[in-house]
């Protein structure tokens, strides 16, 4: 019976928002920021149309291990940049920007400065080996942890 309350428990505390460890590969959901989009940012049509064009949401990946981050966009890795994860507000801040990103279970929502409100784009967990054969950029990146 302890060892049932003692497992309930630690499933407990690490229900928090952050949802865990940032680490692993977070690919750009642009359905789930779309919607979110549509319901916080006041947009003309026009703008509407260029945000919703396939080629802006949905094709940038980030990569975070060992306290470094890469990002890939266009088929070209980013060089790595440190990390930190403030695990109290799950606010990820990476070294050199002023933008915070924040970590919700099995989401990473990253602010988009240039859009009214409280405008941000969503990033889902992705697979890292299937991240990886997308993108042979990060293999270096990866087997260097």
């Amino acid at each position: 019976m302890r060892s049932i309350v003692a497992a309930l428990l630690s499933l407990m505390t690490c229900a928090g928002p952050s949802g865990g460890s940032p680490e692993g590969a977070w690919q750009s959901d642009r359905d789930r920021t779309l919607a979110e989009l549509r319901d916080v940012a006041n947009m003309t049509d026009a703008q509407w149309r260029a945000l919703s064009s396939p080629e802006v949401f949905g094709n940038m990946v980030h990569v975070l291990q060992g306290g470094k981050a890469v990002t890939v966009f266009d088929g070209e890795c980013s060089a790595p940049v440190a990390y930190q994860l403030d695990a109290a507000s799950s606010k990820i801040r990476l070294a050199g920007s002023p933008v915070a990103a924040t970590l919700d279970g099995d989401r990473l929502y990253v602010p988009i400065a240039r859009l009214p409100g409280n405008a941000r784009e969503t990033f889902s967990r992705a697979d890292l080996a299937a991240t990886l054969r997308r993108h042979p950029c990060l293999r270096e990146f990866v087997s260097a942890r």
